[in-house]
């Protein structure tokens, strides 16, 4: 069974890898995003590093939200704030999980947007999203 987050976000506010980097270091995240990495062009399986672990997790960019509102009507109100999507999926495996909260929570930060989990139908802004990424690193990874 394959999860997802969806971060919502305004194109006009997509981060450079050099600034979603920097952000992802100042909260103390042990994420790693590969340099040529482009969020709007690039889809389908990414690899990302944490901590010493190469894993990854499916990326896919939608320049309209309403799609997902179709599927979700929860996110409808959102609409007049945002304007394109970021799908992280992933199977079961615990790294691809970390990997996925990780880049979608500091993505959120960063653009100012809001994380979706649809299996909890769950909205979060960037700081509750950082909140939500290092309980969920914690709970996996114990003692890191």
């Amino acid at each position: 069974m394959s999860m997802e987050l969806h971060v919502l976000l305004k194109q006009s506010k997509i981060p450079s890898v050099a600034s979603w980097s920097n952000a992802i270091r100042d909260a103390g995240l042990p994420l790693v995003i590969p340099h040529e990495f482009n969020i709007v062009t690039d889809s389908g399986w990414q690899p990302f590093r944490f901590w010493e672990i190469s894993s990854g997790v499916e990326v896919s960019f939608d320049s309209s939200i309403d799609e997902e509102i179709k599927c979700y009507p929860a996110l409808g109100p959102l609409k007049r704030h945002f304007d394109s999507l970021v799908s992280f999926r992933w199977g079961g495996d615990v790294d691809e999980c970390a990997v996925a909260v990780l880049v979608a929570s500091t993505l959120a930060q960063v653009v100012d947007g809001v994380l979706y989990d649809p299996q909890e139908n769950l909205q979060q802004n960037g700081r509750e999203a950082l909140v939500m990424a290092r309980e969920t690193i914690a709970q996996l990874f114990p003692g890191k």
